[in-house]
């Protein structure tokens, strides 16, 4: 489920693969909860490891779970526009 959400899976894609792989059924409202709290997980370690890496350059990771793959593309996009 991490890579999942790693590359941009929305949380309808983890509500199918959580039935699929489990055959546990959960609402899209608790699969968007889920996808939040591994998102803010994500970001801690994303955090952590590269301040462990970077050490003494503080490093901010940004964590967004967002409804298509298509827009986690677009947002990489602007962002590598900076």
């Amino acid at each position: 489920m991490n890579f999942l959400l790693i590359y941009g899976r929305s949380a309808k894609t983890l509500q199918w693969r959580i039935s699929s792989d489990y055959g546990t059924f959960i609402s899209l409202e608790e699969a968007e909860e889920r996808a939040e709290e591994y998102a803010g997980i994500l970001k801690e370690i994303m955090e952590r490891i590269g301040s462990e890496l970077l050490h003494p350059v503080s490093v901010k990771a940004e964590v967004k779970i967002m409804k298509t793959l298509a827009n986690c593309h677009n947002s990489i996009k602007r962002l590598s526009k900076t």
